[in-house]
């Protein structure tokens, strides 16, 4: 019976919420609107303009020095949950695409981590500057696997 006590109390507090967020949004929606969505324009050409594209991949470890020394946790599942070995290294992958339209390249790159804050992708684009330079890289893409089984950030 308690049971049942509570989650007709859990179903009544979510309610509660709801209504409450709902009547909150429609007065912030009444006081500010969001802008309308920018039509996309897409990057596409009609007929290739090289037989080939250029292609190239890179992959390297990703993992701390001093994991034997120092105490590490996992990202996720519960809190202070101290990482207990090392089944997979953690890694981060890039791929380049070219299709050698003159238009530049794209690099893409994703990291075995639970995410990334914007300073560090920054950092990631900053150290790419030479990169894109020499070869025209239109687009540097950084993202992670969200990865709830690696070291948290």
């Amino acid at each position: 019976m308690p049971q049942k006590k509570a989650s007709k109390a859990m179903i009544l507090t979510v309610g509660a919420v709801k209504s409450y967020m709902l009547r909150k949004g429609k007065k912030l929606y009444k006081a500010s609107p969001a802008s309308p969505i920018p039509k996309a324009a897409f990057d596409c050409i009609n007929a290739p303009k090289s037989e080939y594209f250029t292609v190239g991949f890179a992959k390297t470890d990703v993992m701390p020095d001093d994991i034997p020394k120092k105490k590490y946790y996992v990202a996720g599942y519960s809190a202070w949950n101290p990482a207990k070995e090392v089944l997979d290294p953690m890694t981060a992958s890039a791929i380049y695409i070219d299709d050698n339209s003159g238009r530049g390249g794209v690099v893409f790159v994703s990291v075995d981590s639970v995410g990334l804050s914007s300073y560090d992708v920054k950092i990631a684009r900053d150290n790419l500057v030479g990169f894109v330079k020499e070869t025209g890289c239109r687009s540097v893409n950084v993202m992670t696997t969200h990865n709830h089984a690696g070291i948290d950030t």
